[in-house]
């Protein structure tokens, strides 16, 4: 079985390197993205929509907590000149690829 966190841990790096190629290797095609502001259906439209403004910002990760087929993950990401937003996302994996993304966030503290 692929480890979920190595898995979590390559897509966030790609991400804050705004790299979708590797991305797109990490997420299933019909990836299921869903957040207070956003819902996707594939992975396609979620990154056509959401990897210019949000990648290359910085993000620390915290913290992560696996399951079998699941994994859920804090961190920080900060913008330029920006206090850091502190978010969870709560992952799915199938086939070793991350299949569902659900996006917790909270700007304070």
């Amino acid at each position: 079985m692929t480890d979920l966190i190595d898995v979590a841990e390559r897509y966030y790096r790609a991400w804050a390197e705004k790299d979708r190629a590797t991305i797109e290797g990490l997420v299933t095609e019909d990836l299921a993205f869903a957040s207070p502001s956003h819902e996707f259906d594939s992975a396609a439209a979620f990154l056509d929509c959401c990897l210019e403004p949000f990648g290359g910002l910085s993000l620390d990760l915290r913290s992560r907590v696996p399951g079998e087929d699941e994994l859920w993950v804090s961190y920080a990401l900060t913008g330029p000149g920006g206090a850091p937003m502190h978010l969870a996302e709560h992952l799915r994996f199938r086939d070793g690829k991350i299949s569902a993304i659900r996006v917790y966030f909270c700007q304070k503290g």
